[in-house]
């Protein structure tokens, strides 16, 4: 993505652009925002445990996990985040108001998720490729950017997941994200939150929506693409840098996947 664009406050002449993404922010604890005139930008911001106060005009709006808020351009923006798990969108372009009216989307107002499992595996995607050197990351970004903005409607669903939970599952996938090229156990980690290990992965899969071993396995294999694409290290450099000992067995787990073995995906890496 052109640098220009690798910060928030941006317009695109494009039809629809992602300026920045963060598929999951840590906690901040008592974090006051304040953008008085806003930003020229679309603005979306979903939490994702914790809790975020949303001021305006004298009155509070208070988003927990699952609620999302959105912000048209140049409309004041303040909110306070509190111990908030969160994750946030910034979008433009030619395209972006109209698909914005067509969802029913307020000037300025809550947004709720149809299914937030789903939408934060589609950050996950998202921001992954915002960040990466692959070919046409612009058009795969803002084709999942899209994705997310189907996601979240002005009606609050019936139902909502559990705040401490999704706060000591995030923690745990975050770890999974930072060491994934490490040797991860899954008994560790659940010792580590205080959790059986019957448990953890429960509850892992119930907020992730995958379990543990298939959410790592994603992080791994999603990097090896991404050293398949634009490295020339050898399929056993990357199988060592993505977290497996062994080439072979990574082979077979990258083939399983994506339908090819990492020879032929590095030759023709968007079939």
């Amino acid at each position: 993505m052109p640098s220009e664009f690798n910060f928030t406050n941006a317009l695109s002449d494009e039809f629809f652009h992602v300026n920045s993404i963060s598929a999951a922010l840590p906690p901040a604890e008592n974090v006051h925002i304040l953008r008085k005139n806003g930003r020229v930008d679309h603005h979306i911001l979903l939490v994702l445990g914790g809790e975020t106060e949303i001021r305006r005009a004298g009155v509070s709006v208070l988003l927990k996990a699952g609620d999302a808020y959105y912000y048209a351009p140049n409309v004041r923006q303040e909110y306070i985040k509190n111990k908030t798990f969160s994750c946030w969108l910034h979008f433009s372009g030619t395209g972006a108001a109209s698909l914005v009216r067509k969802l029913a989307y307020p000037r300025e107002g809550p947004l709720y998720c149809k299914n937030l499992t789903e939408t934060k595996l589609l950050f996950t995607r998202a921001s992954t490729e915002f960040f990466s050197n692959a070919q046409h990351k612009d058009i795969l970004c803002a084709a999942l950017a899209v994705q997310i903005l189907a996601q979240f409607s002005p009606v609050r669903p019936s139902m909502r997941p559990d705040d401490e939970n999704i706060s000591l599952i995030y923690a745990a996938a975050q770890e999974m994200q930072k060491n994934f090229a490490d040797p991860v156990a899954v008994a560790e980690l659940a010792k580590k939150y205080a959790m059986s290990e019957g448990k953890f992965s429960l509850l892992f899969k119930k907020v992730i929506g995958v379990s543990p071993y298939k959410y790592l396995s994603s992080i791994r294999l999603s990097y090896a693409c991404y050293l398949l694409r634009s490295t020339s290290l050898t399929v056993a450099e990357i199988a060592y840098r993505s977290g497996y000992d062994d080439p072979l067995y990574f082979s077979k787990l990258f083939k399983k996947k994506y339908l090819s073995s990492p020879k032929e995906y590095r030759k023709n890496p968007l079939t």
